[in-house]
């Protein structure tokens, strides 16, 4: 199995062509230019979640605007095992798994999502090794930590 370290390799030596897309929408402007080094740091949380490998933050820059300025951006890698096939009930597999959550960004369905509880705009999605990685806006900056329920209801009302 992959580890989040392994992933965090991976995203560490994409080439910004490979990262363009995302960074774009993390930062709302298509023509930012990636600047060539960025950071993938395992985020130490528990993993949660059937078939969650580990999540990641990538942190760098890109220069955005007719004036070519620098922009800092930052995302969230979740990352899925995309060969578990149990549900949490030993099921075969439409209950919580990682399949569940990877189609609905795929689909669009969370941006159809009007009100209430929202799921985090995702970036993009790509795979590596049999992982699936769903690149999340980063709400870590956001509120100090460790939250209280409003915060959370807060942040997944966005």
């Amino acid at each position: 199995m992959t580890t989040i370290e392994e992933i965090c390799g991976h995203i560490n030596g994409l080439s910004p062509e490979a990262v363009s897309g995302v960074v774009r929408k993390a930062l709302g402007d298509d023509s930012a230019e990636v600047v060539a080094e960025w950071e993938a740091v395992p985020m130490p949380v528990d993993s949660i979640g059937t078939g969650t490998t580990g999540f990641a933050t990538v942190r760098g820059s890109a220069t955005v605007g007719s004036g070519r300025d620098e922009a800092q951006w930052s995302v969230v890698v979740k990352a899925l095992d995309a060969s578990t096939d149990k549900g949490v009930h030993g099921g075969d597999g439409s209950f919580n798994t990682p399949a569940r959550e990877i189609g609905a960004y795929r689909s669009g369905f969370f941006d159809l999502l009007s009100d209430g509880l929202k799921a985090a705009p995702c970036h993009g999605i790509t795979e590596f090794g049999g992982v699936v990685l769903l690149w999340l806006e980063d709400f870590s900056d956001a509120v100090e930590t460790p939250w209280n329920r409003d915060q959370f209801l807060s942040t997944a009302r966005l």
